[in-house]
């Protein structure tokens, strides 16, 4: 067990970079919650986040890489899988739904009937800027000389994310 907890340690940072990517292009908002309501399929996914967002393709989305992230967050506890009826071929068509903890990720403003978001929480802590700002985190602790050793304290955080700093605040 103790080898599985620091895989999974190690590879967290796929599981928060793919629920910011799935945020942003609004799967979460077009996925119902499971109980009787069925899930959706990839396809049903992809024709709705580019119906809700005029100036994405379909064919601009990468369905495998999308089916691949939607398998992804069903190993957090986000969503979950089912299959559906089966095609003409016998096989089953696999169809997501959010858990309850995916609910909280869904923007509230949005048609899913979210009373309550995480949304901006996981937006901001995903993001570009904190992203680097950690990375950073060895050589601060190490006390390793960088390029912005010669800034003060504040001015660091800014240009590690090539962001402007007023001193005057």
């Amino acid at each position: 067990q103790a080898e599985l907890d620091v895989f999974q340690l190690a590879q967290s940072h796929f599981a928060s970079q793919t629920l910011l990517a799935v945020m942003r292009l609004g799967v979460l908002d077009v996925l119902k919650f499971g109980g009787e309501t069925p899930g959706r399929s990839v396809d049903e996914i992809m024709a709705k986040i580019t119906h809700r967002r005029d100036k994405m393709d379909a064919l601009d989305i990468n369905r495998d890489a999308l089916f691949r992230c939607l398998r992804l967050l069903c190993s957090t506890g986000v969503i979950k899988e089912t299959t559906n009826n089966t095609n003409d071929d016998g096989v089953g068509e696999s169809v997501f739904s959010l858990t309850e903890m995916g609910q909280l990720l869904q923007q509230p403003d949005s048609n899913s009937g979210a009373s309550s978001s995480m949304v901006s929480f996981v937006l901001h802590w995903a993001d570009l800027p904190i992203w680097n700002a950690w990375s950073q985190l060895p050589d601060y602790i190490a006390g390793t000389s960088s390029s912005h050793d010669s800034l003060p304290e504040g001015d660091r955080y800014a240009a590690s994310n090539s962001l402007p700093f007023d001193v005057s605040l």
